[in-house]
């Protein structure tokens, strides 16, 4: 009788649970290293992907940029009867150039003078290809602050008129495809040379300058409107086109 009222804990009994306890609650050294190898093989291969996303994402948001400057380009020209504005109408920073004249047509105020906020307003927004590696508000120079520019349309520069709408195509300039057709006249591309306007093909597609910050490829707006992403050396630069 005395052995059924015996209330002694069991020892032995209780250590063995422990130890099992301790068995189920832990990992060996293999177990271990093989979560480790499982995660790394995830990361290995989740990564790239994730990289390809945000390289998509940037030229997406590139492109819709690119669409704003189009439908500021063409308030411009509604207003200014059918004129686009001059790549550069002037020297003066940034009041002459063609950014800053759109700056109205972008909900975005015109500024006059080299302050913080004026950069920022002249090159960052809609003015900034999310995409641009080198991009730095602080410079050191225009190289890395400057995205897109535009075409020159063989205009010389400085303190000539900008181009009129209906007679684009009827002037030298960029050209995708070699085509007459306004829907295949580049407006705009991106460019890393430092400057606001192109004049020739070099200007775009020199080593020391091309951008193709795209998968090899940069967008490109085109007087209609639209946007499409051109690859190296597919716009070509036209002085044959007929009158």
């Amino acid at each position: 009788m005395s052995e059924l009222f015996d209330r002694r804990p069991n020892r032995t009994g209780r250590t063995e649970a422990c130890n099992s306890l301790a068995r189920l609650a832990g990992f060996t050294l293999v177990e271990l290293l093989v979560v480790i190898g499982i995660i790394a093989l995830l990361i290995s291969i989740l990564l790239p992907v994730m990289g390809r996303a945000r390289k998509s994402a940037q030229t997406v948001a590139c492109a819709s940029n690119m669409r704003q400057l189009g439908f500021a380009f063409n308030m411009y020209v509604n207003e200014s009867k059918g004129y686009l504005p001059n790549q550069k109408s002037g020297a003066v920073w940034p009041t002459d150039y063609w950014y800053n004249k759109l700056q109205p047509y972008l909900n975005r105020k015109q500024v006059n003078g080299l302050t913080p906020n004026n950069l920022d307003l002249s090159y960052n927004g809609v003015f900034r290809c999310p995409g641009k590696v080198n991009w730095n508000i602080d410079g050191p120079s225009d190289v890395q602050r400057i995205s897109y520019a535009m075409s020159r349309f063989s205009n010389p520069g400085s303190g000539n008129p900008g181009r009129r709408w209906v007679k684009i195509t009827k002037v030298a300039e960029f050209v995708f495809y070699k085509t007459t057709d306004k829907t295949k006249i580049a407006l705009v591309v991106e460019c890393n040379s430092g400057n606001m306007d192109v004049l020739n093909w070099s200007a775009i597609y020199d080593p020391t300058v091309q951008a193709l910050w795209h998968n090899k490829a940069d967008n490109v707006l085109f007087c209609d409107g639209h946007v499409e992403p051109c690859r190296y050396k597919q716009l070509q630069w036209d002085l044959t086109l007929p009158n």
